[in-house]
């Protein structure tokens, strides 16, 4: 009998140890979970901008699928639980409240829709949970608390871009300006016309529209009359391609340039040869870069065709990393990534080079690209 004791607390003892080295690994000296590290997701999968979430979804699926191939992060796998918020506040604080309380992530990646990402920031400064947006642009979110990140350029920062790239480049100065009535229209139209202001042109019409509009002819035949130099338009989704194709049905002839926003598929297989000869405002990535081109092989391979949305899908696999190497380096608590992200400078990325200032915001270039014949290029 006292064999068998002895032999059985040699076992309990041998269990302990071996768990002891296997939790607290003597090489690295960081504790290994044994649960998976989880990361949420929230954007729009389904309705009016889900072209937009998906292209976030991909980029973020392609970032974590070579993680886990490599090994994981410091061993462990990573697992991201997505959550589709439908560009509406409601959902999102629902899908926030849900991975928070019942996936227990200390970071998630979105939301994409500025207005949503305002809506939760005041949560994630309570709960101290990480939210780092590939796409949100609202300059308000550069003041939405530590917890805030984002890899896409303020609309403060598109806008005078903006307002000075047409009359240094196009040499055009008088301009009328249609925006959709929300967080990212608002605040890019108002820094737009600051900027564009400030360099001698002159604004002649200002005109918003609800994001569900399909019918603008009424606001186009009003600009139509203002005879501008061309016609400014700050929109999201397909909106931007029916702006083109009734501005051509009324004889609009003139410069459209765009937001971001417009230089996608979407827009053009909306408007049709209507958008020829328009403008629009980007991070233009080069595909002709190895890093890029490499990036678009990995998502035709997976997926069988280009991302839609290159630079949302490219900021998006962006974040996956920056937060991946931020669990690496100093741990998987919300305060010990974001004190990773405040230091991270000349990040060199499929999205361009990354430095995150104290706003959590980057300063990345910005490219003037044209359409013509329903393709994108750089205009020098």
């Amino acid at each position: 009998m006292k064999k068998q004791i002895a032999f059985l607390s040699i076992a309990v003892l041998l269990v302990i140890a071996f768990s002891f080295v296997y939790l607290y690994p003597a090489t690295t000296g960081q504790v290994i979970r044994e649960e998976p590290i989880a990361l949420g997701f929230i954007a729009p999968l389904s309705g009016e901008l889900s072209n937009w979430g998906e292209s976030m979804r991909v980029g973020v699926e392609l970032a974590a699928a070579e993680i886990n191939a490599k090994g994981g992060i410091n061993g462990e796998k990573l697992v991201i639980h997505y959550e589709d918020d439908q560009c509406d506040e409601a959902n999102t604080i629902l899908a926030y409240n849900k991975l928070v309380t019942t996936k227990n992530v200390e970071a998630i990646i979105g939301p994409l829709c500025s207005g949503t990402v305002l809506a939760v920031a005041p949560l994630s400064q309570q709960d101290k949970v990480i939210l780092f947006s590939p796409v949100a642009t609202a300059t308000a979110i550069s003041e939405a608390g530590d917890y805030v990140f984002r890899n896409s350029v303020s609309n403060g920062y598109q806008g005078e871009y903006l307002g000075e790239v047409i009359q240094d480049k196009l040499d055009l100065n008088f301009a009328a300006v249609i925006y959709v009535n929300n967080d990212y229209g608002n605040t890019l139209s108002t820094a737009f016309t600051r900027s564009f202001s400030r360099k001698g042109g002159e604004v002649l019409l200002q005109e918003a529209y609800n994001p569900d509009t399909t019918d603008f002819k009424g606001i186009l035949t009003k600009i139509k009359a203002m005879n501008p130099d061309a016609l400014i338009v700050i929109s999201y989704g397909r909106e931007g391609g029916i702006i083109a194709r009734q501005a051509k049905e009324l004889g609009l002839a003139k410069p459209i340039i765009g937001s971001d926003n417009f230089g996608t598929e979407e827009v053009v297989e909306t408007a049709g040869n209507a958008i020829d000869g328009s403008y629009f405002v980007s991070p233009g990535l080069d595909e002709s870069y190895p890093l890029i081109s490499s990036f678009v092989g990995k998502h035709v391979s997976a997926y069988g065709s280009k991302p839609a949305i290159l630079w949302a899908s490219a900021n998006a696999y962006d974040a996956v990393y920056l937060i991946s190497l931020a669990i690496q380096s100093n741990g998987h608590d919300a305060d010990s990534i974001k004190e990773y992200l405040y230091q991270v400078k000349g990040y060199q990325g499929v999205g361009g080079i990354t430095a995150i200032d104290k706003n959590g915001d980057v300063d990345k270039p910005l490219n003037l690209m044209r359409i013509e014949g329903g393709e994108f290029s750089f205009y020098e």
